[in-house]
């Protein structure tokens, strides 16, 4: 039986807390009131009989009067047509004087048709009353009923009395006669009839409840002992269903858990054989449940590992355990397997061992896994050696890359500053014999000389640019502040330039707005708006166009040189900076070139705070932006001073 404990009842308040006497007092109020209930409908059952007794004895005086009394009195005629004034007053004498019936309120007579032929209310005679009384008068029955008086003001009740008028040896009723009596008297007798009982029944039933009162002292006194004995026994079976269910609970979940566990798990006796087997077990050794239980676990151990088996099974007799032992296994079909046991002892209520539950797991991947790990340390160790020896060797190499590029940078330096010397004394002879200094000159040798002073000048710029890069690489680049009206800068950038877009047949349009003077070294930023506007007048074919426009965005001066050359491939475009890179059309098209120029531009743009972009479409044309921070006066004074 499997007993939830939501079903089990909460254990009640023990009724042997209450003492005996309240409960004993709580019976003798339940039964007083049970006899109270009992005497009440004693007495209403008493009343309904009395008053029906009393009524029906009424009624059968009223018969008498009609028939022993009054029938000497009462005539024929007087229930054929309403009596005259005579008559009436000898029928007020009959029912004043001979009626030995007391307080009779009314006396009337009906005829057959229900007319009412005399009555001692004036105001009734002649009327027509027929009643279901009086339909069962003319019957030959007897009627009454208590209902009030129908007189005007007067609402006393009455018990009305109809009965049949029958003359000596008629067979049927001639009339029938209605009396009508005042109630309160009827009363008074049943009153006095209910009194004197009620005062009887009230002392008698005093009597047998204070009669029953020790009686039920005893029995609540032996209802309490044995309320307090089933309570008792009631709690002892909760508490032993509960921790049979806890029990069951138990048991369940273990066995879920052996059922549901990836682990081999059995049980052993004392002998060694086999009592249970999981599932895990059967798929772990092959073995099924009916084929194992009740063989010896030998079974399942190889021949060279016997020795292993004998001494756990001494720490197990010995009431200790094993945990974690590896060793092999042997399944049904002869194969061996890696297995981890732990086995624990079993002992029975007195601590003797009955048996053992072993629990095998398989360690065949875990140990694989084991050697594969310890082979990638291997590898991993061989792996970190080499690597480490890689970056010795690359410290070396960068070391040396590193003193490469200080060479090639001094290199650079030298041979520009040994260059810029002789570069110099050439220009200065050419503009002397170009100026006629040496004679005058012949228009080929005029030509020649022009084409010398101009490579000269580019050889001169080249120079310069090196001579830039080495400042730059070294830490070296200064820049000379001071105040710098930009779009003066501009407009002699664009002079300068205009005699080569007249030479190249481009239309060069300037685009200039009022700005703020700035902060900034002149002719760096010549420089910067120098070889910008050269580029464009180099990438730009015949008959095209190049803007230059320059406006104030917000705190900033925005330059932007515009142009419809050749444009710049889109995969080529992120390298525009790099030292020395040339796009592909430029070096298809053979337009010259150092590669330093956007270098150039955006290192000056970015000492001095600002920032260059470029925007090109292949085939198109180019943008760039170049934009400038913009400071007032007073401020550049400052800056300048400190």
């Amino acid at each position: 039986m499997n007993a939830s404990p939501a079903l089990i009842p909460a254990r009640p308040a023990p009724l042997g807390a209450e003492k005996p006497p309240r409960l004993a007092l709580r019976f003798a109020a339940y039964t007083g009131i049970v006899l109270l209930i009992v005497g009440a409908l004693i007495l209403w059952v008493l009343q309904r009989d009395v008053t029906s007794r009393t009524e029906s004895r009424v009624e059968q005086q009223a018969q008498q009067v009609a028939e022993a009394t009054l029938r000497t009195h009462l005539k024929s005629s007087d229930f054929s047509k309403p009596v005259g004034p005579r008559r009436r007053q000898a029928l007020d004498a009959v029912f004043r004087d001979e009626t030995f019936l007391s307080e009779i309120l009314r006396a009337t007579l009906y005829n057959p048709n229900g007319r009412v032929t005399y009555s001692t209310e004036r105001s009734l005679i002649g009327t027509l009353r027929p009643s279901n009384e009086l339909s069962s008068a003319l019957e030959g029955k007897r009627e009454r009923a208590v209902v009030p008086l129908d007189a005007p003001g007067n609402g006393t009740r009455v018990l009305r009395t109809v009965v049949p008028v029958r003359p000596e040896g008629a067979p049927h009723p001639i009339g029938a006669l209605s009396l009508s009596q005042d109630y309160r008297a009827i009363d008074v007798q049943i009153h006095e009839a209910i009194q004197h009982t009620a005062v009887i029944l009230l002392v008698a039933l005093l009597a047998l409840w204070a009669s029953l009162i020790p009686l039920l002292r005893r029995a609540t006194a032996q209802l309490h002992t044995r309320n307090r004995q089933l309570t008792d026994q009631a709690s002892d079976l909760e508490e032993a269903l509960q921790e049979r269910h806890r029990a069951q609970e138990s048991v369940g979940q273990l066995a879920a858990i052996v059922e549901a566990s990836d682990d081999a798990i059995t049980r052993t006796a004392k002998d060694g054989t086999v009592v249970t087997w999981n599932p895990s077990a059967e798929r772990l050794f092959g073995y099924a449940a009916g084929e194992i239980v009740g063989k010896p676990l030998s079974l399942l151990v190889p021949a060279n590992r016997f020795d292993e088996l004998s001494s756990v099974a001494r720490r197990i007799n010995s009431g200790a355990g094993a945990e974690h032992h590896e060793t092999r296994g042997l399944r049904k079909d002869g194969t061996e397997v890696d297995v981890s046991l732990t086995v624990s002892p079993i002992r029975d209520g007195d601590g003797a061992v009955t048996g053992a539950a072993v629990i095998a797991r398989d360690v065949t991947n875990m140990k694989r896994q084991q050697a594969q790990l310890e082979a990638l340390l291997a590898k991993e160790r061989v792996a970190r050696a080499d690597a480490e020896a890689a970056q010795e060797a690359l410290a070396v190499q960068n070391e040396r890359l590193r003193e490469l590029d200080r060479l090639k940078d001094d290199f650079i330096s030298l041979v520009s500053h040994e260059l810029r010397t002789p570069l110099t004394s050439i220009q200065g002879y050419l503009e002397l014999l170009l100026d006629g200094g040496a004679g005058e000159l012949g228009s080929e040798q005029a030509r020649f000389l022009t084409v010398v002073d101009r490579n000269s000048r580019r050889l001169m710029q080249l120079v310069g640019d090196l001579l830039f890069m080495a400042q730059v690489e070294a830490g070296k680049l200064a820049l000379d502040l001071d105040e710098v009206d930009l779009t003066e800068v501009i407009n002699e950038c664009l002079e300068a330039a205009r005699p080569t877009a007249d030479e190249r047949q481009l239309e060069l349009v300037a685009e200039i707005q009022e700005i703020p003077s700035m902060l900034g070294d002149r002719s760096r930023l010549a420089q910067v708006l120098d070889n910008l506007v050269s580029n464009a007048l180099k990438f730009t074919p015949h008959s095209g166009r190049v803007s230059v426009r320059v406006s104030a965005d917000g705190d900033d001066a925005l330059v932007e040189i515009v142009d419809t050359g050749v444009g710049i491939p889109a995969g080529e475009q992120e390298r525009l900076f790099e030292r020395f890179f040339r796009s592909s059309n430029a070096t298809e098209q053979a337009i010259p070139g150092t590669g330093l120029g956007l270098t150039i531009a955006k290192t000056i743009v970015e000492r001095h705070e600002g920032s260059i972009t470029i925007e090109s479409v292949e085939g198109a044309g180019t943008t760039v932006r170049v934009r400038l921070p913009v400071r007032h006066t007073d401020a550049f004074a400052e800056e300048v001073a400190a």
